[in-house]
């Protein structure tokens, strides 16, 4: 990769679904909106936006698409709330704007654009919450010991 002037960075620690704070899960099931508030997660999106400073930045997943993967839900949801375009890269080479991601993640949901009483906002974070729990990383560990901690 280093002949193509391409740098490759890890940043699962900071951007994983995988979260090794106990506090980001529920039932045993990591919760993005929670992972998302972590000094640690937004130490990896600060990262994100100091490197696009000088260079150009791809994220890598290996989900077909997109809408399958945390990065989608999570990490390019914050970066788009900030103000960050995104792009998806498609398996098939076409681009998806992160608001046609949305708009797909609506429909995939059966979700309105909106409505009288309901905001698009608000459909779309009601999206996110469903796939996030679709996608979201299960530890069945962590999921036990909660039952064991109920009992």
């Amino acid at each position: 990769m280093g002949h193509h002037r391409i740098k490759y960075v890890f940043l699962g620690r900071q951007l994983g679904a995988r979260s090794e704070d106990p506090a980001c899960y529920e039932k045993g099931r990591v919760q993005y909106p929670r992972l998302a508030k972590t000094p640690l997660f937004l130490e990896g999106i600060e990262r994100i936006m100091r490197g696009a400073d000088a260079y150009r930045i791809t994220l890598m997943c290996a989900e077909k698409d997109p809408i399958e993967c945390h990065r989608a839900l999570l990490v390019s949801r914050k970066l788009f709330e900030l103000g960050i375009p995104v792009n998806h890269i498609l398996h098939d080479g076409a681009i998806q704007t992160h608001e046609e991601l949305e708009s797909r993640l609506l429909s995939m949901c059966n979700l309105p654009d909106g409505d009288m009483f309901t905001s698009r906002d608000e459909f779309i974070a009601q999206a996110y919450s469903i796939q996030g729990n679709r996608v979201a990383y299960q530890d069945e560990v962590m999921a036990e010991q909660k039952k064991v901690l109920q009992s």
